[in-house]
């Protein structure tokens, strides 16, 4: 063994490596634990194994020693049962093959900056200081598409805006009041302002119109000023007042709490408009105020979203609406194979959320990416913004 353990005593934890920039990945003893070989990369960000190298060091003198420094990726060091080699993985020269489609075009490599401020990455794009941006505002894209050399790629998807409404504590655990909140939600009108026509109308669920589970049945909601003032009263909120937090964090929360601020005002509702920091945002308000705006990332399958934020208990369930038959109902469906079945499933849950939830959803937003003409090959899809990433066939025309 390497280490030789005294009687009830916990040999010292002795530095062997060190410096700056310097990440050690998985390492093996030699067999006469004279020597480790080590795989390490020159700092700890997450795609640099991609041209980590192997060493061996000395324990004694504490000597390191380069053994593998291909231009790819070279790891998982072994050694052999008698010390005089060491079997490794490594991909060698070629540092693409394994990501990209042999013998096709491919990024070689790719620059992320976080430009948190919207009206600052559309600039940055107009002014030629990147080649593609995500996110851009609605009002932004005249501009874009207007200026030669720039286009805009446009996504229709299952991220949502909403009004979040917390059944587990007042005010918005009295369904009475969420139902008043939900009639209203403005839809049409924020979807045509500020929108700008990008995005589809949302009906208080999660399932976007275009879905192939949408529950057409359930009524499309709409500003109703009489009913609202009935649950209002319902709930002992006539003539009342609740507060909502909002962020530049949940893109268009801030406009629709604006926009509600004044239907509510007619229906005897004063509601105070609270502006929270776009950071902490998540870790601070949300799923700890009862009433906020928010925003719901698309997933791959209903299953996968309403099990991360729907289903009792999850972890995610900002809500905190607990309903046994919801849970089952996601449950079940999950192993439904036939789709008639499935869809119905799904459309129970739906109603559920219509009748019940938590959840003021008023659209579901397009993606809305800009870039230089150069960029091709990035092609639209609904889970998330710049093709969700997928840069397979992309390439950058010089």
């Amino acid at each position: 063994a390497p280490v030789e353990w005294a009687a009830g005593r916990v040999p010292d934890a002795v530095r062997l490596t060190g410096g700056t920039g310097f990440t050690v990945g998985k390492f093996a003893w030699s067999p006469d634990g004279a020597r480790i070989a080590f795989d390490h990369a020159d700092d700890p960000l997450i795609n640099s194994w991609a041209s980590q190298d192997i060493s061996v060091i000395d324990v004694a003198s504490k000597s390191r020693r380069a053994l593998v420094t291909t231009r790819g990726s070279d790891g998982n060091p072994v050694w052999s049962p008698d010390g005089r080699w060491i079997a490794y993985s490594s991909t060698g020269g070629d540092t693409t093959s394994n990501y990209f489609k042999n013998g096709q075009p491919y990024f070689d490599e790719i620059h992320v900056l976080s430009i948190s401020d919207r009206n600052a990455r559309a600039n940055a794009l107009l002014s030629g200081d990147v080649d593609a941006v995500t996110y851009i505002s609605p009002s932004a894209v005249d501009q874009i598409s207007e200026q030669a050399g720039l286009k805009v790629l446009r996504t229709p998807s299952g991220t949502f805006s909403e009004i979040v409404m917390m059944c587990d504590r007042a005010p918005t655990d009295n369904n009475d009041f969420r139902m008043a909140m939900k009639l209203l939600l403005d839809r049409e009108r924020f979807l045509k302002t500020v929108q700008k026509g990008y995005g589809q109308i949302g009906n208080d669920h999660v399932v976007p119109p275009s879905h192939p589970y949408y529950n057409s049945d359930l009524p499309q909601r709409v500003v109703d000023i009489e009913k609202a003032q009935y649950h209002l009263k319902k709930a002992g909120l006539e003539g009342g007042r609740a507060e909502i937090s909002v962020s530049d964090a949940a893109p268009g929360a801030i406009e629709m709490a604006q926009i509600t601020q004044q239907t509510a005002a007619r229906a005897g509702l004063t509601l105070d408009i609270k502006r929270e920091p776009a950071d902490g945002y998540w870790s601070n308000v949300w799923m700890k105020k009862p009433f906020i705006g928010g925003r719901w990332q698309a997933r791959p399958t209903l299953d996968m979203l309403l099990s991360l934020g729907w289903i009792s208990g999850a972890k995610w369930n900002d809500t905190a609406l607990a309903n046994p038959t919801l849970d089952k109902l996601v449950v079940d469906a999950r192993g439904e194979l036939d789709q008639a079945k499935r869809k119905q499933m799904y459309g129970e849950v739906q109603k559920i959320l219509y009748d019940e939830g938590g959840n003021g959803v008023f659209a579901f937003l397009d993606y809305i990416d800009g870039m230089s003409s150069k960029v091709m090959g990035v092609v639209p899809n609904p889970v998330a913004e710049m093709g969700a990433y997928y840069f397979d066939d992309a390439l950058f025309a010089a």
